[in-house]
């Protein structure tokens, strides 16, 4: 398990030296109760009263598998965790797909504002990015629209997820050729319910189930 420098901050790096391929045995791997509790989500919804939400192991795993199972990274297998992994979508599609698909994650210790996201990204060059509605309309203006571009020659999937994606704004980024892709969710579905990738996008919409 190694943790990476980022872009514009230093991460540490975890090494257990006591894990090498020599000693490793799956039979060392622990059974587990797939219904047992495996994650505490504290979480107030769209608009509902604030909740703790229970994950199962069968619940985080099933939903995993899912969605590593419509998109996998091909080429470029890097991808730069932003949001706070104490959010369910960011531990699932920044964390749990990438590692379970072999990628190597780096994870931004700055506030992901647009200067440090675009450095990041044109360094490590992810092959994903996750945005938020309001980040992606910032990248399509005057001041950052010529280094967004850069960005996209080398990004397969581009996430814009976290609240509602305006019409206007969904054209704009698939006027230039934004690889859109669209998830639908919440934290008691472990948590994404619905999901859009490039190949099969329909405008307006949040993709299959």
């Amino acid at each position: 398990w190694s943790i990476l420098r980022g872009a514009t901050g230093q991460c540490l790096l975890v090494e257990d030296a006591s894990c090498t391929r020599e000693n490793l045995s799956l039979d060392a791997i622990p059974d587990v109760d797939v219904n047992a509790p495996a994650q505490l989500c504290f979480t107030s919804s769209t608009s509902g009263n604030p909740k703790c939400v229970v994950a199962s192991w069968k619940n985080i795993t099933a939903n995993m598998l899912h969605v590593a199972d419509y998109y996998t990274a091909t080429d470029n297998r890097v991808m730069l965790s932003v949001f706070p992994l104490g959010h369910t979508l960011a531990i699932m599609g920044e964390f749990l797909v990438p590692l379970y698909q072999a990628c190597t994650i780096y994870i931004l210790r700055e506030p992901a504002v647009p200067d440090t996201l675009l450095d990041a990204y044109i360094e490590i060059r992810p092959f994903e990015i996750v945005l938020v509605p309001m980040v992606a309309e910032r990248f399509l203006s005057d001041k950052y629209i010529e280094r967004f571009r850069q960005v996209l020659e080398f990004v397969e999937i581009g996430v814009v997820c976290g609240a509602k994606l305006k019409k206007e704004l969904e054209d704009r980024l698939t006027s230039i050729g934004f690889p859109l892709t669209i998830p639908y969710g919440m934290t008691e579905c472990s948590p994404i319910v619905s999901i859009s990738k490039p190949s099969n996008y329909e405008s307006y919409s949040s993709g299959q189930i």
